[in-house]
């Protein structure tokens, strides 16, 4: 057995809690097409902890993040603004007060359980018998090959009820990394949070 495939196996099996029911296979759920939370990320191989906010709109192809990469000498700061339907990125360094505009080449795509991915079961986290304190989840696998070459097996654990993020992993030979969500609320509290800020607004695209 390969190091990606006990990897990925490891992953599966960490988020596996307690009950787990392979048999009945529910279609793969669909995420609100607004939402906003939290996320920690980390890769155990390149030892890189990042922590962030997004907003989510599906509605108008569009996303807003907000991160910190957690570095041993010195933490970057970016704030990132996705316009699909503009074809154009915004990356705002709040390190050095600068902004790049990028011009967007892949296509938007929904955030939510990969097409034709394998369902791999349903389980709780927390108690299954007391309902205020457990959370049925549902987890999904599947395997690509990304645009550098690299086969990649991919994790992804969302709410049973309303198919919200909990858990996302992507694993390769060089890099595993590991995501979870919080405080993730429907909808989007303030429109302006897509708006781009000055220091984007007046720098010219790369």
């Amino acid at each position: 057995m390969n190091t990606i495939y006990a990897l990925s196996l490891l992953i599966v099996g960490l988020i596996s809690f307690s009950y787990c029911d392979v048999h009945d296979k529910p279609e793969a759920c669909k995420t609100p097409d607004q939402w906003e939370g939290n996320f920690y990320s980390y890769d155990s191989i390149k030892r890189i902890r990042i922590l962030g906010k997004i907003s989510y709109d599906a509605k108008n192809q569009r996303e807003r993040i907000h991160q910190v990469f957690v570095l041993p000498h010195k933490n970057q700061t970016y704030d990132m603004l996705y316009l699909y339907h503009k074809k154009m990125l915004l990356v705002n360094n709040l390190v050095s007060n600068s902004c790049s505009k990028v011009s967007l080449t892949r296509p938007w795509t929904h955030f939510g359980v990969v097409k034709n991915s394998k369902y791999f079961g349903s389980n709780y986290l927390g108690a299954e018998e007391m309902e205020e304190d457990s959370l049925k989840i549902q987890t999904w696998k599947d395997e690509f090959v990304d645009n550098n070459g690299n086969h990649v097996f991919h994790v992804s654990t969302w709410t049973h009820k309303n198919c919200l993020p909990v858990f996302d992993n992507y694993i390769t030979t060089d890099s595993s990394l590991h995501t979870m969500y919080m405080d993730i609320t429907p909808g989007i509290e303030d429109e302006s949070v897509f708006e781009p800020s000055s220091i984007c607004d007046e720098s010219e695209t790369d």
